[in-house]
């Protein structure tokens, strides 16, 4: 057990120049141990500390050497917490520093996208105007276009009709002619067939009056 108490009590020794250390070179002030004006809020009662520590079996240097130990190192432990932990004023200057740069910026991006919404504006506006000019070109354009078209049309449906009425009238004089061949060829037909006719009564009479001829000199 003896063993034991020197053993930590080395610990604490080493502990203790450690801490002492720390202080000194933070310059904590180390609350004396057993003393009685402890201050208010004060974590650790340095008097009560030893005697519970005393009552335990430790000496009354081992007591004090431990309470002294765990008192730099509560006060070590309270500065450290206070240096890193923000205070009520700091963080209402903070608070106070987001919130102006949080305007700042609000009216940076309220100024940014209004001169976007008002250049987009500008675009759209632009963007109209040369819509409703191409609009118009495309309209005139197809307006020649069908004009253009109709005319052709027109013109091709006078070509065709000129080539139909052409076609008829070549095709009236076809029959024209064929009409007048006809009448002449039937003209020559009769022509010819009286010709023949008189040939053949001819034929026929002199054939006869030979006959006759021959007959009467026979039977004379």
């Amino acid at each position: 057990m003896r063993a034991r108490w020197k053993t930590l009590e080395r610990a604490w020794s080493r502990g203790l120049r450690r801490t002492s250390a720390s202080s000194e070179a933070n310059q904590e002030p180390v609350l004396e141990v057993g003393t009685r004006d402890v201050p208010q809020g004060y974590p650790l009662d340095t008097l009560t500390t030893a005697t519970v520590l005393q009552e335990s079996g430790l000496s009354q240097t081992q007591s004090h050497q431990l309470t002294r130990y765990l008192t730099q190192v509560i006060e070590h432990t309270i500065k450290r917490v206070t240096d890193t932990t923000v205070t009520k004023a700091q963080l209402e200057k903070l608070v106070v520093e987001q919130k102006s740069a949080f305007d700042t910026a609000k009216g940076e991006i309220r100024s940014s996208t209004e001169a976007n919404i008002a250049s987009l504006r500008r675009d759209i506006e632009r963007l109209e105007i040369e819509t409703d000019k191409i609009r118009s070109e495309l309209r005139f354009g197809i307006d020649k276009l069908q004009a253009s078209q109709r005319l052709d049309l027109n013109l091709e449906k006078g070509r065709i009709r000129d080539e139909m009425q052409n076609a008829l009238d070549k095709s009236a004089d076809v029959d024209t002619r064929l009409d007048r061949e006809i009448y002449i060829m039937k003209t020559n037909i009769e022509s010819s067939k009286s010709d023949i006719i008189k040939y053949c009564v001819g034929t026929i009479v002199s054939t006869t009056a030979v006959g006759l001829g021959m007959l009467r000199v026979l039977t004379s």
